[in-house]
């Protein structure tokens, strides 16, 4: 598997409430000797999030060219941002280093004040598929 050694955000430190802003996401991504003889190849998306209150509890489940996120609010819950589109890798080095742009509206909370947080997920094309059928509802008769 990958290793996602560093995820960084960058954005001015003040913006002004309710305009837009750039916020930039870069994350480095590891190869291991394996998945570089083995010419594998990645799907690597960044979600971005301002955190309210704390941190809302996520699962996340990867499926090559999407990724499912639920999330349980803990207080307010979370304001997703954005996704990046997928972006395309292949292990052909030791490591690799991709970037996304956000452009995103300042909102504040009472403290006047945003936290960020992205979330980088690289998937191979090696994974696993997981999909829900359809909801089918069965009507129960007396007998």
């Amino acid at each position: 598997m990958p290793y996602i050694k560093s995820v960084d955000i960058s954005t001015p430190s003040a913006v002004t409430y309710n305009t837009y802003f750039n916020v930039g996401v870069s994350a480095v991504i590891e190869f291991s000797d394996l998945e570089r003889q083995l010419g594998l190849s990645y799907k690597t998306s960044i979600a971005l999030y301002e955190i309210d209150d704390r941190m809302d509890v996520y699962s996340i489940q990867p499926n090559w060219q999407r990724i499912f996120l639920q999330r349980a609010a803990r207080g307010d819950k979370d304001d997703f941002l954005g996704f990046s589109p997928p972006i395309d890798m292949k292990a052909d080095s030791a490591e690799d280093t991709i970037t996304h742009n956000f452009n995103v509206r300042a909102q504040v909370e009472s403290d006047w004040q945003m936290e960020i947080r992205a979330l980088v997920v690289c998937v191979p094309e090696t994974s696993a598929a997981m999909q829900w059928s359809s909801q089918k509802k069965i009507q129960s008769v007396a007998t």
